[in-house]
């Protein structure tokens, strides 16, 4: 060997640091894929050791022929053995760096949304992985911006209409519903795929929420016309019955609950519902009698559901004639 060239044990050192690297080049990155799976240093490890081990099995195969040959030297099986390994080394970290830039496949991040974008190696793939990496681990304003920044590479319409699609629900999950109604309005003029309708129904919740009534009730409309809406139609009637209330039709809420109620769809929600409706008619006898069903059906949020309770009672003047249990102190 001579001495100028670096020794197999050095350039293997160097190789095994490269490999090391990618498991801490980016802090954050590892952080939540950890928050994650909390398995993912294991199968990082397994990765590397499905490709290392076959390797070295290859150099002992190599040591014996060569222990067998006339032409053997120390020197020679030890710049086998470390060429192997570094080449192992190598592929290791390109297989690691591929399954991280098709986090987003291999994740199930919506397939029937996400199938056929954000591919390959590009800038634009490696910022929607990262963003929706961010709001798996409920780091929701960092998501926004990652995704922001992917819609201003060079995406497809479709692209970004699924880019809005996530933005706008995050949104939603952060409370910012006028924000999250014109990026999912963005992703529906975007042309967005979307089998299941869902950005449609969470559209409406959104216009719900900031009071643009009439605009949800023509989306629900749209949707109940749907002959393929299975995804969303266990609440169509009682968002319907949620809209109703907002705006003060007690009438149309119960309605729109009890027909929830007969098909099977939201039950113990449209109970509740119901009990909201019937209060708001000042009929709080059966409102009494909803509200003892869906607490035996095992309500969810009981005390959301009585802060909503003394709203209307307020509004419609019968809080001091509902019982003290439905008053919250």
């Amino acid at each position: 060997m001579s001495g100028g060239e670096p020794s197999s044990i050095k350039r293997f050192a160097l190789c095994a640091a490269a490999s090391l690297h990618t498991y801490v080049s980016d802090f954050s990155l590892f952080r939540r894929n950890f928050l994650m799976d909390k398995w993912y240093f294991i199968k990082k490890l397994w990765r590397h050791f499905i490709i290392v081990v076959p390797l070295m099995f290859l150099t002992a195969l190599a040591y014996k022929v060569l222990f067998d040959s006339p032409d053997y030297t120390p020197d020679l099986f030890q710049k086998l053995f470390f060429g192997l390994a570094e080449f192992a080394l190598v592929m290791s970290a390109i297989v690691t760096a591929y399954s991280d830039a098709q986090s987003v496949a291999r994740r199930g991040y919506d397939k029937y949304l996400t199938r056929g974008t954000f591919k390959g190696f590009s800038k634009k793939a490696r910022l929607f992985s990262d963003g929706m990496d961010c709001i798996r681990c409920e780091e929701l304003a960092d998501g926004i911006d990652y995704l922001k920044e992917a819609m201003e590479c060079d995406c497809t319409d479709r692209e970004k209409a699924v880019a809005s699609f996530y933005i706008g629900n995050t949104y939603r999950l952060m409370g910012y519903n006028t924000n999250a109604a014109k990026f999912f309005q963005d992703a529906i003029d975007l042309g967005l795929n979307d089998e299941k309708y869902m950005v449609d129904f969470l559209l409406a919740r959104c216009h719900v929420e900031n009071g643009a009534y009439q605009k949800a009730l023509d989306i629900y409309d749209g949707l109940a016309e749907k002959e393929d809406r299975e995804g969303i139609f266990q609440y169509l009637y009682t968002d319907y019955g949620m809209c109703y209330l907002a705006m003060g039709e007690y009438e149309k809420a119960f309605e729109s609950f009890t027909r929830s109620i007969l098909e099977g769809k939201n039950y113990v929600f449209a109970l509740g519902g119901c009990a909201l409706a019937q209060l708001g008619l000042k009929d709080l006898e059966k409102s009494r009698e909803y509200y003892a069903k869906a607490l035996a059906a095992n309500m969810f949020d009981v005390v959301g559901f009585k802060q909503y309770y003394c709203k209307i009672a307020e509004s419609v003047g019968v809080y001091d004639r509902i019982d003290e249990e439905m008053k919250i102190k």
